[in-house]
């Protein structure tokens, strides 16, 4: 099971042992459609990561682009009349805009499960794959556009969740 759970949440760093200890470590996570990805969902991330580093003493060593899972997609698309794409291919798309990305990977977790979950139980599944593996001190951090922020009120007030919210 670790060896699949590995591959949902790619290429997990720790900070460097010569780090200072005052330095809380953090893993960045996004939901969405995206359907496609575009460059703003990749910028939200290193905005936060930026923010986090300088204004609150973060080490942020990854981030995750998680495409959601096809059921919500294609219900999103019918209500939008737009074009619906399947995860797979998503996913993928997501893999090529980040294949130059040194921090931010696309997760596989969710548009991998059976059925689909909110972004909360997308960050109790990264949560606990990091206790899995040792991680327990790292933060998982939320993060979304404005526009979505009125959605994430549940799951923030336990240790080592949060919500980053940037600006569009």
């Amino acid at each position: 099971m670790l060896g699949k759970e590995k591959a949902m949440w790619p290429d997990l760093k720790k900070k460097e042992e010569g780090s200072s200890k005052k330095c809380r470590q953090a893993v960045l996570l996004t939901t969405g459609s995206f359907n496609p990805i575009t460059r703003a969902h990749v910028e939200i991330l290193e905005i936060a990561k930026r923010a986090l580093e300088k204004d609150f003493g973060y080490v942020v060593t990854n981030g995750y682009i998680s495409p959601t899972h096809d059921d919500y997609v294609k219900d999103k698309c019918t209500r939008k009349k737009c074009k619906f794409v399947p995860s797979k291919q998503r996913a993928h798309m997501c893999d090529l805009a980040l294949k130059e990305n040194k921090w931010i990977r696309t997760s596989y977790w969710e548009c991998t499960r059976e059925r689909f979950y909110d972004y909360t139980g997308v960050i109790r599944a990264l949560r606990k794959h990091l206790d899995s593996i040792g991680m327990s001190d790292v933060a998982v951090l939320y993060v979304c556009g404005s526009d979505h922020a009125r959605f994430c009120s549940g799951g923030f007030g336990a240790k080592g969740k949060g919500l980053v919210v940037v600006p569009r």
